[in-house]
């Protein structure tokens, strides 16, 4: 819903205004002149509360519903337009309320639902709008939104893993080294004091604990700042062309995480290429569409060169044989679906393959992740104490 200020003229001749929240523009002129109002000046009023561009966004599972609810409308033969309306006047997320209405607004003046959607493609997407034009050109809405449904909630649900994976490591190291820092500067100077106040001959590894934590005092504002300011580089850098590009390189080729994440993007290729084919999307089409959905710069470069060697001649199968990022065994299987004439389908159980390998990677790197934490923290702990017990140790065995 959106408010508009209006100005205009009575059906007497008075001169009128206000403002009015609807759903668009068109619905506020009909309400006017229903009034008898005739209508000079109509102006969006402006939001004057601070929007921050970062909440304007639409999370996965509110897409997963949005696509549910489209599919299971067109199935039931519900106008357009109607379903639209619907679907927006029960969206939450006022921002995916507003993309929708003005969805809505177009496809009442005429302009097709593809066409409705690729005026918001930073929101949904070349794959989606693809989907959605063979949709129309076949009749198959229903089926093409119950295969974007679905396919967003397998994206969600290997995403989540992903994070997982890495969350849980990263949350843990931050809060540890957060509470060290605050001891070495807080307790372990006390300490010190009754050290060396004490005349008691001071262990090796106490000695170079106290000189941490008298560097750490003499520059604890120059350590914040830097960090601060490390953290604020590090973000800007990984959002320049070139930062993102460094940061994709190395999530395909870090020991540990790097084949994990292979097989996360293999997971997003094949099950993309599965329902494009199977929607009846072209393969150069598809690949085209495909980049921006895999969400890795360095491995949609690598699928770019595969578009054109197919452009060239070159089967499938040849040509992601030659890429190093997708592997033999990819190549072996889909030429066993372009001679059997079902590339849709070994794409599809390709991709099942992925996801399985991809989520019991996750669940073991969970499981090693964690123990070795525990014991690289326990170990610091330890040491840490160490450094405090012994020479406590020297000072009552002096007495």
């Amino acid at each position: 819903m959106t408010i508009y200020l209006y100005e205009g003229v009575d059906k007497d001749g008075k001169e009128v205004s206000g403002e009015l929240k609807v759903v668009s523009r068109d619905s506020l002129l009909n309400m006017l002149q229903g009034k008898g109002i005739t209508v000079s000046s109509v102006k969006e009023k402006k939001s004057k509360k601070f929007n921050i561009v970062l909440f304007r966004k639409i999370k996965s599972k509110e897409m997963v519903i949005f696509l549910r609810q489209l599919s299971t409308l067109f199935e039931a033969d519900v106008p357009v337009l109607r379903i639209f309306v619907l679907v927006a006047r029960q969206t939450k997320n006022e921002y995916f309320k507003e993309i929708l209405t003005d969805i809505s607004d177009q496809i009442k003046n005429g302009v097709s639902l593809s066409l409705a959607f690729a005026k918001y493609r930073h929101v949904f997407g070349d794959f989606f709008i693809s989907i959605v034009e063979v949709g129309e050109v076949s009749g198959t809405m229903s089926r093409s939104f119950l295969y974007l449904a679905a396919y967003k909630e397998r994206s969600y649900e290997i995403t989540t893993k992903a994070r997982r994976a890495l969350t849980y490591p990263v949350f843990i190291s931050v809060t540890f080294l957060v509470v060290m820092f605050v001891m070495f500067i807080t307790v372990i100077p006390k300490l010190s004091a009754i050290f060396v106040d004490s005349g008691a001959e001071i262990p090796k590894i106490t000695a170079i604990i106290l000189s941490i934590s008298n560097f750490l005092v003499g520059n604890v504002y120059l350590i914040i700042a830097l960090f601060v300011g490390g953290i604020v580089f590090v973000v800007w850098y990984f959002r320049t062309e070139g930062g993102r590009y460094a940061l994709d390189n190395f999530l395909l080729t870090a020991p540990l995480i790097g084949n994990l994440f292979r097989q996360l993007y293999a997971a997003r290729f094949t099950d993309n290429l599965s329902i494009m084919l199977s929607s009846g999307v072209t393969m150069l089409k598809a690949f085209e569409s495909m980049g921006g959905v895999v969400g890795n710069k360095v491995f949609a470069d690598a699928l770019s060169e595969i578009s054109l060697k197919i452009k060239s001649g070159q089967s499938l199968s040849n040509a992601l044989n030659a890429e190093p990022l997708i592997g033999q065994d990819i190549s072996a299987l889909v030429r066993t679906g372009e001679e059997a004439g079902q590339l849709a389908k070994i794409m599809s159980t390709i991709s099942k393959f992925y996801q399985q390998q991809f989520s019991n990677a996750v669940n073991t790197m969970i499981d090693l992740i964690q123990p070795a934490i525990i014991i690289v923290f326990a170990g610091s702990v330890g040491l840490l104490l160490a450094s405090v017990l012994l020479p406590i140790y020297s000072i009552t065995t002096a007495i």
